[in-house]
């Protein structure tokens, strides 16, 4: 399996923030100082951004792949 790099912050119903194809987990800041005062939010950084896992084949970055994780 592929590790990925995730925050979690606040308690609560858990909210799950997920960026665009280009950005990472950093994209949420605002977002995630303002929900997790009521909700657990979780932002995580996709396959190939931030800080997670970086497989080095072309073919580990298709739509398909991205849904499955």
């Amino acid at each position: 399996g592929l590790r990925f790099h995730y925050k979690e912050k606040g308690q609560g119903f858990p909210v799950v923030l997920i960026h665009g194809y280009t950005g990472n987990l950093r994209n949420w800041v605002l977002q995630v100082r303002a929900l997790a005062k009521t909700y657990r939010t979780i932002s995580l950084d996709l396959r190939g951004h931030g800080l997670s896992v970086k497989p080095s084949q072309r073919q580990d970055y298709t739509l398909e792949i991205f849904a499955d994780d």
